[in-house]
């Protein structure tokens, strides 16, 4: 019976441990990659980045809120060594809407392998 239970708490603590790492991860990610404007970070449910197979950067942001929400984004792309990498597909905020209790997925691609990082910018409208 001891063992049991002490299995059932090395478990718990275990994915407590997996848990925590995960958030911690996220959180990282919001802060390098978003900029909030009248908006909370927790509508950040998730943020994947990678390099796909043709080299190209690209990410999927997925938000999600309480209460319905108009959000204007834009993405800014950046070269390696920080400059701003100029696209007119990129330079206006879009506007989206947040319906509550949804899940809304913004993926977006990178128009060159010179793309090596990005900045998010989420406004509440």
């Amino acid at each position: 019976m001891k063992n049991k239970i002490f299995a059932i708490f090395l478990a718990l603590f275990f994915i407590s441990c997996v848990q925590s790492k995960i958030n911690s991860q996220l959180e990282n990610n919001i802060a390098k990659y978003v900029e909030f404007k009248d908006l909370s970070k927790s509508i950040v449910k998730d943020l994947k980045t990678r390099t796909n197979l043709n080299g190209l950067l690209e990410f999927e942001l997925i938000l999600q809120s309480s209460s319905d929400k108009n959000i204007a984004y834009k993405v800014q792309w950046e070269d390696e060594s920080g400059f701003y990498i100029k696209s007119p597909l990129d330079e206006n905020y879009e506007l989206v809407r947040l319906n509550a209790g949804r899940e809304l997925v913004i993926k977006k691609l990178a128009h060159s392998q010179n793309a090596k990082d990005f900045k998010i910018f989420l406004q509440g409208k």
